[in-house]
């Protein structure tokens, strides 16, 4: 009888590192049980059962809501609302130690049941992807176009575009909100797709607005979309929603298809033309050649996700800027004298200007510390984390409260203060005094710019992928409008404003008056526009 040969056997050396192994699995499976068992979880308000602190939230601002609990517990706060774990991020501190020095735990984004494939569509897009190939890739092609090296190509662009944006707000001041929104998106139009726009009712521009106004409104939870709170509607058809949701959801996906065709068609229209722009859209689509479906999907989404990032930030920040203008005349005309005293009035600033305007630049740098545009950032925790000796486990909500780090009393005395001196060092040493120079007030003026555009701009690998493009933008535009403009109240009483609820701080239509600060600012802008043809 013939014997079947014995299979070879795990050398003893085998065999020991894979007890090693299997040990050290047990006992770090053991700690973690053990670390859940008796976990210590940050401090924060207990709520109510179930639904924790859901109404607290839902009362007033959340960002607000949540700067008075770190007061309280401290800069990293823990609770329960609609049910789920929050770990709220109140101090720059603990931001740098999480976001940015453990970035890939806390590099995701949360899921949002309308954003799904099979509803609104816009997964692909990168304020709601998910880490993985298709971000990494989106935010490659956007640095490319964007990064530090090839953003100073762009500012003779957004020159001509300021200058056309002064034009018609000195032209019609009462229409000042309606400028804002037809600069921003007609800049951003004519980067991504070496597009136009001829009015506000252009049906590209129109839609533009409409897809960024869909995205904003799917950021956060709203009663609009009540069927996130249950995730496993993901699996369910759209209409079990109920008809008035998937009758949203339906026109939020129709919009974005009409979107993506026009983008690609103007682009395809244009594409051998002598006097064709360039675009960003233009060159992803057809400098590589033959491309495929996923990789037109992905520079699609890309052109549109730029869209998304810019303009409602900057919209923003421009909005807040006027009316910090208004609020703060003396702030207003010390940049009116330093733009005199450097540029003169014969010509606009450019941003050759900028490093011999100090004060010009702390006052926007105080504009982004009075209003960041966005107040709060949320991602999902992909593993457990230990920190400080409190656990945050795995599937939290991890909330950075910008807000309340640029509002913090002990980096920024009265917060709620306009105070661009904050910022601006008239002795030019490399030191500079916050407030009234309080004990440890005391801050490296590079140093504290830095870390405001590290909050305001992002963490860790979701940083926003155009900051540089926004940042020199915002500068061209602001100090610009400094230049040339008084801003003032149309009434002694101080205007009442309100914010829209949503993702961004956007400050309802507020009444400003607007009008050419010295004799002969009207003709320097518009034989300014008449020369660029816009």
């Amino acid at each position: 009888m013939r014997l079947l040969p014995l299979p070879d056997l795990p050398s003893s050396l085998t065999v020991r590192c894979i007890c090693i192994f299997a040990l050290l699995a047990c006992i770090r499976t053991a700690r973690r049980w053990a670390l859940r068992r008796h976990a210590i979880y940050p401090p924060g308000p207990a709520g109510l059962p179930f639904i924790g602190n859901t109404l607290g939230v839902l009362k007033e601002k959340p960002y607000k809501v949540f700067a008075r609990w770190g007061e309280q517990y401290g800069h990293i706060v823990s609770t329960t609302i609609y049910g789920s774990r929050i770990i709220v991020i109140d101090g720059s501190d603990v931001a740098e130690d999480l976001l940015n020095k453990r970035a890939a735990a806390f590099s995701d984004r949360p899921f949002r049941v309308p954003t799904h494939p099979h509803r609104a569509e816009y997964d692909a897009a990168l304020a709601f992807m998910s880490q993985g190939e298709p971000m990494r890739v989106t935010r490659r092609q956007m640095h490319d176009a964007l990064n530090a090296r090839a953003v100073p190509r762009e500012h003779p662009h957004l020159e001509s575009a300021t200058r056309k944006f002064l034009h018609d707000v000195l032209h019609n001041p009462s229409g000042l909100h309606g400028h804002i929104h037809m600069l921003y998106t007609s800049t951003i139009l004519e980067f991504t797709l070496g597009y136009h726009v001829r009015s506000e009712d252009d049906v590209v521009y129109a839609l533009s607005e409409k897809v960024g106004h869909n995205a904003m409104s799917m950021m956060t939870p709203s009663p609009k979309f009540w069927f996130e709170l249950f995730p496993f509607f993901q699996h369910l058809p759209i209409w079990a929603a109920g008809r008035r949701a998937a009758r949203t959801l339906y026109q939020f996906r129709d919009e974005l298809r009409t979107l993506l065709a026009l983008s690609e068609d103007h682009v395809r229209k244009t594409l051998g033309q002598p006097d064709a722009p360039p675009s960003f859209l233009s060159k992803l689509l057809h400098d590589k050649g033959e491309i495929s479906e996923s990789e037109k999907k992905t520079a699609l989404f890309s052109s549109v996700s730029l869209y998304g990032g810019a303009v409602d930030t900057t919209i923003s920040l421009t909005t807040s800027f006027f009316l910090a203008m208004m609020l703060h005349p003396e702030a207003q005309a010390k940049a009116h004298a330093e733009i005199d005293r450097v540029v003169g009035r014969q010509r606009l600033p450019t941003i050759a200007d900028r490093a011999a305007l100090p004060y010009t630049e702390a006052l926007i740098m105080e504009l982004m510390r009075w209003a960041p545009p966005i107040p709060l950032t949320s991602r999902p925790l992909s593993g457990d984390q230990v920190y400080d000796g409190y656990l945050l486990p795995k599937g939290s909500t991890v909330i950075a409260n910008i807000w309340a780090m640029t509002h913090d009393p002990e980096r920024y005395p009265s917060p709620d203060d306009f105070r661009p001196e904050r910022f601006f060092d008239d002795t030019r040493s490399d030191s500079m005094t916050m407030g009234d120079a309080e004990p440890g007030a005391l801050l490296r003026l590079e140093s504290a710019r830095k870390e405001l555009r590290r909050a305001v701009f992002g963490f860790g690998r979701r940083v926003c992928p155009g900051r540089f493009y926004a940042d020199a933008w915002l500068w061209i535009t602001l100090s610009s409008t400094l230049a040339v403009t008084e801003i003032t109240s149309p009434s002694t009483d101080v205007p009442h404003v309100e914010v829209e609820d949503g993702a961004i701080l956007q400050l309802k239509p507020f009444p400003c008056s607007v009008s050419p600060r010295f004799d002969g600012a009207a003709e320097l802008v518009a034989k300014d526009v008449e020369v660029e043809g816009c």
